[in-house]
């Protein structure tokens, strides 16, 4: 079983989880392992932020800014 879909499972993670395929890492100039970045349905990232935890609010805004489009 995939380590990431069994930590979710572990965790009762609601969300669904998915791995990059390859390539996909270098294409959106992921280098590091915190990197969070949101990609709308275009494929173009529309938020990038790199080490640390990041506010629920700020969560909050990525995620309904890529839902209304």
């Amino acid at each position: 079983m995939n380590l990431l879909i069994r930590y979710k499972e572990e965790e009762e993670h609601p969300w669904p989880v998915a791995v990059a395929p390859p390539g996909m890492l270098p294409a959106y100039r992921v280098i590091s392992q915190s990197t969070k970045v949101a990609i709308g349905g275009d494929g173009i990232i529309t938020f990038r932020a790199g080490y640390g935890a990041l506010p629920v609010a700020t969560w909050a805004e990525v995620l309904e800014a890529l839902a209304t489009g």
